[in-house]
């Protein structure tokens, strides 16, 4: 598999949501910014060979931050 076919997961913290990607434009938006010098606000979450796998990614770390915040709620940490 070439890096250019890889599927991307990026999780953006000001719209609280997932986006998904291909590895080019993760790269193309990383360069923007950093020859613009701005802030970006996506965070690489998940790299996988397929848009099914990036899926259970998601699904996977969702239920983490839904157990999380049950524990945290319930002062379980």
């Amino acid at each position: 598999m070439k890096p250019s076919e890889l599927h991307i997961l990026v999780w953006s913290h000001t719209q609280q949501c997932f986006h998904y990607e291909t590895f080019r434009e993760t790269v193309s938006l990383g360069i923007e910014a950093y020859l613009l010098n701005e802030p970006q606000d996506y965070v690489v979450v998940g790299v996988a060979a397929s848009r099914e796998k990036i899926r259970e990614i998601r699904l996977m770390l969702e239920s983490k931050k839904t157990a999380i915040a049950h524990s945290s709620y319930f002062g379980e940490n």
